[in-house]
């Protein structure tokens, strides 16, 4: 279906298709047509020059008569340099010579004050147009051409012709739409209708657009709209297709949109005897309505190809279904009508419906007019739900319940009681549309190559289109073009093996699988030191889409519904030490997720991102920018191994110093004897050795050391000197002041308890009578240091503890309040930790108290 034309410069794009060399005479404009003067000295504004033309004049008049309809139209283009004159220099008028005639008046060029007649008959050349030929859609237009030579800077182009006649298919009911303002600035703009002043228009304006200048004479009622020196208009881009750019005028004689099903009514009819035999067969396929209606449905779209043949009537008139059986082809209005004859002969209550693929809910603000559709699908009753269906989609699958229905927004359905515009809001799934799990494995090593995998799921309307550009492409394209997508971010890639497809098409799900290794993953940064791989969430990315102008004035168009779910799982070559981190972003368009968790040696990357509508309002453009930023700026994690910077010799340092007095102060607690000797236990009542609660003791002083040491390693080898650059320097993303107090105590803190550890495993093990009094002491400083760390981690950038961390910190106070109560309170350790430096052996005398001192 074909709908108005929404540009000025359709007027002069160039036909593309040969097709005769028929000439057209040229005769002087009708009596009706008033001629509108042209200043032809004017020139506009330098900065506001495009195309190298200016346009002085469109002149549109257009004159209505019972059963008859003109449209005069005069264009005055100054050419303004070289450019301008390759544009001006070629006139295209297009007509449908169904039902159209074309009468040439003049073809002039203004050259220093001089007229001069450029038409030249036997240069015309009748060319037809076919522009969407290659969308297998044929619309009979005729174009008129004629390139005029000789044309210089400051010549002014001027013709003017006028097409006459209707689309019967209307059955002369008029409707019109034209626009006041575009992208290029206009000297002097006129439309001026001649309308019977017994017949009802409805106008509407659209945007700015002026009110008309109405006069009445001889039962004929005169509009005109008129302006001069139009500025352009330039068009903030990536706008709604439901959102009108540029003002204009809305007119129309149809009363209302019953009136136009009324029109569509008897063009519909279907023909449930044409389509019996095949009704028949259906009725075999499937158990049920609605699997009968998916066996019809996959016979209009799968059995009969697209063609669309538009000239004159066929531009809105379906053709009977037995035609359309009958050739195995036809257009958006012919596989509808045979589809709903087919339901209906299978006793399912269905109806074509009118619909626009890109208006959505600007349909709203459209007069009533058949024109306002370019797209015809079905909508089906199954008592408990409506259906809508599209005939003309392909590679569509999915049963009743997983089939993607399409949602224009708005429809109009032809049928008896139809009398308004259906709202075609659909059900959202909470599942995403698309899901991307990765792994890459980096468990091999520094320098070595990763192995990457992939598997993507596909759902609803995307299955479809997967499915679509799957069945047009080779198997060697599909693996060329998947590999050149990730080979944009690791230039190294190669495929382990060829992509594998695995289609459900009862649920509609179709899985990718696909398998990389990657030898050029690491790579070595000179400013740092260190070397890294970089991982991207390029699926994530892809969806972030920034306009061309972010300054606006018009709203923002969204690509919606998008649901996407991505993770990356990394395998690493052991457990290296990453803080957890999140973040979300939600505005009033859509909703952004980001985690990053380690477990062991594997690194999770999980991202979100839903759209919640088709739009956002200019005034809250820049917010929302900001916020795919903000996005955008998180999305790379870069990950770099443990030591592989240059040595943190700062660190190194303090960790030294800090070891070397810890050194000092075990010491000074190894030589420390309590002056209170142990206290003297009852030879029964004496429990003594390493066993019950106190083997748990003893396993903690051995592990203590060791976990000392392991952490102190991590911290020494994480934060390298490249990394304390980083975090030191204000100008740095992640610099924060109390990072350097912070990684200064770390580290002087496991340099300091590192020898009091091993002092007292020693002690521990000689089980000097120091050893109770020295650990508990240890346990109350341990403890306090934990809950200091905690206190500024949660002030740090990108180090934030979880609550379930924050837990665990609280857990080992309450353990290390049980263990310092024991140790004061257990006989067990009374008993056995009763030596000092220089001791004997206590003695035991047939159960009689004994003093256990050295």
């Amino acid at each position: 279906m074909r709908t108005l034309p929404t540009s000025l410069l359709l007027l002069l794009i160039p036909a593309i298709a040969v097709a005769g060399t028929e000439a057209i005479p040229i005769s002087p404009a009708p009596e009706w047509v008033l001629r509108h003067p042209i200043e032809f000295e004017r020139t506009p504004a330098e900065d506001t020059v495009s195309d190298g033309v200016y346009w002085l004049l469109v002149d549109t008049q257009v004159r209505i008569e019972e059963g008859r309809e003109e449209r005069y139209s005069e264009i005055a283009l100054k050419v303004l340099d070289e450019s301008g004159a390759n544009l001006a220099g070629t006139i295209s008028i297009d007509f449908d010579p169904e039902y159209e005639s074309l009468v040439v008046h003049a073809v002039d060029v203004v050259r220093d004050e001089s007229r001069q007649d450029r038409y030249r008959a036997d240069r015309v050349q009748m060319i037809r147009r076919e522009t969407e030929l290659e969308a297998q859609l044929y619309d009979g237009r005729l174009t008129f051409n004629l390139v005029l030579d000789d044309l210089r800077v400051g010549d002014v182009v001027n013709y003017a012709y006028t097409v006459s006649g209707a689309n019967p298919i209307f059955r002369g009911t008029y409707s019109d739409e034209f626009y006041t303002e575009w992208d290029v600035p206009v000297e002097s703009y006129r439309f001026r209708l001649l309308w019977p002043e017994h017949r009802p228009l409805n106008i509407r304006a659209i945007g700015t657009a002026p009110q008309p200048i109405k006069t009445s004479a001889h039962a004929v009622d005169e509009y005109t709209w008129a302006s001069t020196r139009v500025p352009a208009k330039l068009p903030d881009g990536n706008t709604p297709g439901w959102y009108s750019t540029y003002a204009g005028v809305q007119l129309s004689e149809w009363a209302s949109w019953q009136a136009v099903v009324e029109w569509a009514l008897p063009l519909y009819a279907p023909d449930l005897e044409a389509v019996e035999a095949e009704a028949e067969r259906l009725r075999a396929s499937g158990d049920g309505d609605a699997a009968r209606l998916i066996a019809a449905l996959r016979l209009t779209q799968d059995s009969v190809r697209y063609v669309a043949f538009e000239m004159g009537r066929g531009s809105h008139e379906p053709r009977p279904p037995a035609q359309t059986l009958r050739q195995r082809f036809g257009d958006c209005k012919d596989k509808s009508l045979l589809l709903v004859s087919l339901l209906r002969a299978l006793g399912i209550s269905a109806s074509p419906a009118l619909v626009h693929s890109s208006l959505d809910k600007g349909l709203l603000d459209r007069l009533p007019t058949p024109l306002a559709f370019d797209h015809v699908i079905v909508e089906a009753d199954l008592g408990d739900r409506r259906i809508w269906v599209d005939p003309t989609s392909t590679f569509q699958r999915g049963d009743i319940d997983h089939i993607h229905q399409p949602d224009f927004g708005y429809a109009l359905p032809i049928r008896v009681d139809a009398s308004k515009l259906v709202e075609m809001a659909q059900p959202r799934s909470g599942a995403p549309i698309r899901s991307v799990e990765q792994v890459l494995d980096l468990s091999s090593g520094d320098g070595e190559p990763a192995d990457f995998s992939v598997r993507s799921v596909y759902r609803a309307a995307a299955a479809d289109d997967v499915r679509a550009w799957l069945a047009n492409q080779s198997a060697e394209a599909i693996d060329k073009s998947y590999l050149n997508y990730y080979a944009s971010n690791y230039p190294g890639i190669r495929r382990l093996g060829p992509v594998e497809f695995d289609d459900d098409e009862h649920h509609n799900e179709i899985t990718i699988r696909e398998s990389y290794q990657i030898d050029e993953i690491w790579q070595y940064d000179e400013s740092t030191g260190r070397t890294f791989a970089e991982v991207l969430p390029q699926e994530t990315i892809d969806l972030l889409e920034f306009p061309y102008t972010s300054v606006r004035t018009t709203p923002l168009a969204i690509d919606h519904p998008v649901h996407l779910f991505q993770q990356i799982e990394v395998r690493l070559p052991g457990d290296w030490n990453f803080e957890p981190s999140a973040d979300a972003l939600e505005n009033d368009a859509v909703a952004m997720t980001y985690s990053a968790r380690a477990s062991g040696s594997k690194l999770r990357l999980t991202y979100s991102y839903r759209t919640k509508t088709d739009h956002i309002v200019a005034d809250a453009a820049p917010g929302y920018l900001q916020d795919l930023e903000d996005f955008y700026d998180i999305l790379g994690y870069r990950l770099s191994p443990p030591g592989s910077g240059p040595i943190n010799w700062a660190l190194l340092t303090i960790y030294a110093s800090a070891f070397v007095i810890g050194g000092f102060i075990a010491r000074r607690l190894y030589l420390f004897e309590p002056k209170q000797g142990p206290p003297k236990i009852p030879a029964a009542d004496r429990l003594e050795g390493l066993g019950g609660w106190l083997a748990f003791v003893g396993l903690a002083v051995i592990v203590i050391p060791f976990r000392v040491l392991y952490d102190s390693f991590q911290i020494l080898l994480t934060f390298d000197a490249s990394t304390w650059i980083e975090l030191m320097s204000p100008a740095a993303e992640a610099y924060h002041p109390l990072w350097a107090p912070f990684l200064i105590l770390e580290v002087a803190f496991g340099g300091l308890i590192l020898p009091v550890t091993l002092v007292l495993l020693l002690l521990f093990i000689t089980r000097r009578l120091s050893f109770p009094i020295l650990y508990r002491g240890f346990l109350v400083v341990h403890t306090l240091f934990q809950l200091f760390e905690a206190s500024i981690v949660s002030f740090l950038p990108d180090a934030i503890l979880s609550s379930e961390e924050y837990a665990q910190v609280g857990r080992n106070c309450v353990i290390a309040a049980c263990w310092f109560l024991y140790l004061g309170g257990s006989k067990r350790v009374a008993a056995t930790f009763t030596r000092r430096r220089i001791s004997s052996e206590p003695h035991d005398t047939d159960g009689e108290l004994v003093d256990i001192t050295t």
